[in-house]
């Protein structure tokens, strides 16, 4: 295959990682289809709230169990090897679904099983090609590329659901499926003749639990002796123990304060799926202050604010809550987008995989338990309280973080001497 493929270079970068890029593209779109497909599928033939809520559950169960694992194995195996092998573990999983509704069997549990097996397969993707890109992309691109991919998914958000509702109108779901095997396919054809460099890392890719366990522990060790970065994943939980039931609150919001229906729901996701093409396009064409942590300490007071807004207004303020869940999503790349871009240009490659495993593993454990808290807190005291609660405490992290010194230096990196074992 050596002889076949390419390799980055400093004058091709461009034309080989938007082609890979642009095959990622595809498979979002199919993805996200796939999932919209499936959820809409239980919800028209359930109508059961639980069985929706037990499908998000598996959906969240690989962040949590199999994320720390993912970012080692993802640092010590060959990365592009990792994303031809995900992206086609999650077409076999679509082709298994199609089989099940050409025969016309599916019941819930295959679809939460589908749902959990594509989901630890997107982990080990979206990790490979996160910490792929710093050894693709120049550093100082790093921001802007980062942006294009919060906007790419903002987009798809908006594209592939009302796409997916078309054609289960006018086409069998296996038909639908099928979409997510073709686009999977135009993802995996640029990786097999480009070579993504790999950093050079002494492990070998076999694996035993001891050395997993090591690499982990490795991974752990390194966050703590980089300045901020256990600050940076305490804010991330913090911050997403109240965003995440802020999201998952809006549908009552809708329904209980403004007195609306389904389609205002949808306006208001379709606000939140523009203002990430937005945030995403302008952090793309920015780049972003030179002080990355600035960037994302505003963007957090930005969204901390418009969800403060949001649990201030009256019942005839649906219009000012589309405009400000808009907000909301400008402001979620100016987050994520620079937070990937400072560990893929100041982690050492070799450690980015588990970094980044943890970061997401620190953002989604504790999500259970605020899920729990939020709906008794909103049944009590209405359900606008957990959007004034929040909001004020996303403001409050986001001053910290802008304030606490060593949130500052992680920027720096981490010195080389402190990559010495202690004595």
């Amino acid at each position: 295959m050596a002889n076949h493929t390419v390799t980055f270079t400093e004058t091709n970068w461009k034309k080989l990682f938007f082609t890979i890029w642009t095959g990622q593209a595809f498979s979002i779109f199919g993805s996200t289809l796939v999932e919209f497909s499936l959820i809409w599928y239980l919800t028209d033939k359930t109508g059961s709230a639980t069985v929706l809520s037990i499908n998000m559950l598996f959906m969240l169960l690989p962040t949590l169990l199999v994320g720390p694992f993912a970012g080692a194995l993802v640092d010590r195996w060959n990365r592009r090897r990792v994303m031809i092998v995900a992206d086609t573990f999650i077409a076999v999983t679509t082709l298994f679904m199609m089989g099940l509704f050409y025969l016309g069997v599916v019941q819930p549990w295959h679809i939460y099983l589908v749902i959990f097996l594509r989901s630890a397969a997107g982990l080990f993707h979206f990790t490979a090609m996160l910490a792929s890109t710093s050894l693709m992309v120049p550093e100082n691109q790093l921001n802007r590329i980062s942006g294009l991919n919060q906007a790419l998914r903002g987009g798809m958000n908006i594209i592939a659901p009302p796409i997916g509702a078309i054609l289960i109108g006018i086409m069998p779901m296996h038909q639908v499926l099928m979409v997510d095997v073709f686009t999977a396919a135009i993802a995996v054809l640029p990786l097999v003749f480009i070579l993504i460099p790999q950093p050079k890392n002494p492990s070998t890719e076999s694996v035993t639990l001891n050395g997993l366990l090591a690499d982990m522990r490795d991974g752990v060790l390194y966050a703590k002796r980089w300045p901020g970065m256990l600050g940076l994943m305490l804010m991330a939980l913090l911050v997403n123990f109240v965003f995440n039931p802020i999201t998952a609150l809006m549908p009552l919001v809708v329904k209980l304060h403004f007195q609306a229906g389904a389609l205002q729901l949808g306006w208001i996701e379709m606000g939140i799926g523009l203002g990430i093409v937005v945030g995403g396009l302008t952090l793309s064409i920015w780049g972003g202050f030179r002080q990355r942590m600035l960037t994302i300490s505003l963007a957090l007071m930005l969204a901390g604010a418009s969800f403060l807004g949001i649990g201030l207004l009256p019942q005839d303020g649906l219009m000012l809550c589309i405009g400000l869940i808009f907000l909301v999503g400008v402001a979620l790349p100016l987050i994520d987008g620079p937070i990937n871009a400072i560990i893929q240009a100041k982690a050492s490659p070799e450690y980015q995989g588990r970094l980044m495993t943890l970061l997401i593993f620190s953002s989604k454990v504790t999500v259970p338990l605020s899920m729990l808290i939020a709906g008794p807190v909103a049944d009590q005291f209405g359900v606008l309280i957990w959007y004034r609660l929040g909001g004020l405490c996303i403001i409050l992290i986001s001053v910290v973080a802008l304030c606490a010194p060593s949130m500052r230096q992680m920027e720096n990196g981490i010195r080389q001497e402190l990559l010495q074992p202690a004595d």
